[in-house]
């Protein structure tokens, strides 16, 4: 019994917190939708420019660029009206990572999956804002 408790509790807390950090204690929101066959599916990330010349994916965990990908998703709308929100990012991977390349360029990236009939047909993939690292 306790044991329910507690797990309820925890589910509770991670849905009124909007925390992702503690899946499966967190929002239950991606299950909350139903996807059309003939549609698409669409996944949000970031790619970054670094000084030593590399392109990389950017890990997107709260230890690494101090938000979950959930957050970036969130956040969505206000980042492409304000690219400069992506600094925080950079400056938080220098911050937690400074032997680290660090990040000269930030882009957000959508990775876009076409179905066909409820399969995968192909895959698109669209660079949606950038912005240059101060």
């Amino acid at each position: 019994m306790a044991a329910a408790v507690l797990g309820i509790g925890l589910l509770v807390y991670g849905t009124a917190t909007h925390n992702d950090d503690n899946f499966p204690f967190a929002p239950m929101s991606m299950f909350a939708f139903r996807t059309d066959p003939n549609g698409s599916i669409d996944a949000y990330y970031l790619e970054a420019n670094t000084d030593s010349g590399a392109r990389v994916k950017v890990p997107m965990t709260r230890n690494a660029a101090g938000m979950a990908r959930a957050e970036l998703e969130a956040q969505l709308g206000r980042i492409m009206a304000d690219p400069s929100l992506l600094q925080s990012i950079a400056d938080t991977q220098r911050r937690l990572q400074p032997g680290m390349p660090h990040y000269t360029r930030l882009y957000v990236m959508r990775e876009r999956i076409v179905l066909k009939d409820g399969a995968r047909d192909h895959k698109e993939t669209q660079q949606l804002v950038d912005w240059q690292v101060r």
